[in-house]
């Protein structure tokens, strides 16, 4: 896929863009790889929740500082010199992650107990950070762990596939009236997602005018001064509906290594947990450029070969095969 956006540069509008977008994908490859590599045992996958949980507790202490958002409206915190997005991905991503342990590994009673109060206070973070497509992912994550009844297979795609697609009917500006009403109930309501329905609007005009190849990595930013605030758009932008094809089939690779047949009831959870996750912010967000969101991909898949014992043969493989494209991202 990176080849893909990279093969952007032949015809995009506008180059601005395009190198600061290949290093960050370079950077969020890397994490990617980094974690699929060497996060290979349950131990493993411990250790970079506690990291992580260390970071989001450094990260509530310093949220202190109200900011002026885009829009213009004061009221959100921030930590200082931080995008207010990208720190609530990386909270989302640190419940995310404990709750995966807490399904595969058997923890203990007094374990799980601190993980969910410091998840209580993560979601805090969240709340005063006012990301609202983190405060839903964590909401869902929650909601998916808690039900304890048995998903199968084909329950677990069916609900995943419904996420999504109400995710892309978001998109397509399908669903404004509800938008709108769960806006109102932001401090920072601008009756139009701070702005995003205006940015999707001009985003879906540059898609009809370069439907098939986009208008190149990175030029709606440099063009328009804002991202798409939407990955399904910023594909579409970057390499049009060739884009979005092999993106599609990298879901597909994830959604059958997570949710096959040998894992069981336990990857039917994690897949259903992850869209829980992903869904609300990739197509509200930039989720796609945070590194930290690739360490919980890798992390997800990872996680999910525990079930079935072939961890190791996992990180064997991939070792050999560095040079091919590995699932889901590369």
């Amino acid at each position: 896929f990176i080849l893909v956006e990279a093969s952007t540069l032949f015809w995009a509008l506008t180059l601005d863009g395009w190198y600061n977008m290949i290093f960050w994908w370079f950077i969020c490859f890397s994490c990617y790889m980094g974690c699929r590599l060497f996060v290979v045992s349950p131990n493993g996958m411990k250790w970079v929740v506690v990291f992580a949980t260390i970071g989001a507790a450094i990260t509530y202490v310093m949220l202190g500082q109200k900011v002026m958002d885009d829009s213009g409206v004061t009221g959100r915190y921030a930590v200082e010199g931080q995008n207010s997005n990208f720190t609530a991905y990386v909270l989302s991503g640190t419940v995310f992650m404990s709750l995966v342990y807490i399904t595969i590994a058997k923890t203990n009673y007094i374990y799980r107990v601190i993980a969910h109060v410091v998840n209580v206070f993560i979601f805090y973070a969240v709340f005063v950070l006012d990301t609202r497509g983190a405060m839903i992912s964590i909401v869902l994550c929650y909601s998916i762990y808690l039900f304890k009844r048995t998903l199968t297979r084909s329950v677990t795609i069916a609900l995943s596939a419904a996420l999504i697609a109400a995710s892309i009917f978001v998109s397509l500006g399908l669903l404004d009236a509800i938008l709108s009403f769960f806006d109102s109930f932001s401090t920072r309501s601008t009756g139009d997602l701070s702005g995003r329905m205006v940015i999707w609007e001009s985003a879906n005009a540059f898609i009809s005018d370069h439907p098939f190849m986009g208008i190149g990595l990175g030029a709606f930013l440099a063009l328009n001064g804002v991202g798409s605030h939407n990955l399904l758009l910023t594909i579409l932008l970057d390499s049009g509906l060739f884009g979005l094809v092999v993106f599609c089939l990298l879901i597909a690779t994830f959604v059958r290594q997570v949710a096959s047949r040998e894992h069981g009831e336990t990857g039917a959870r994690l897949l259903l947990m992850f869209v829980a996750y992903w869904a609300p912010i990739v197509f509200s967000g930039h989720w796609e450029l945070s590194p930290f969101s690739w360490i919980v991909v890798g992390y997800t898949l990872n996680a999910s070969n525990f079930n079935s014992g072939s961890i190791f043969v996992a990180a064997a493989q991939i070792a050999a095969t560095t040079a091919a494209i590995p699932p889901f991202m590369s």
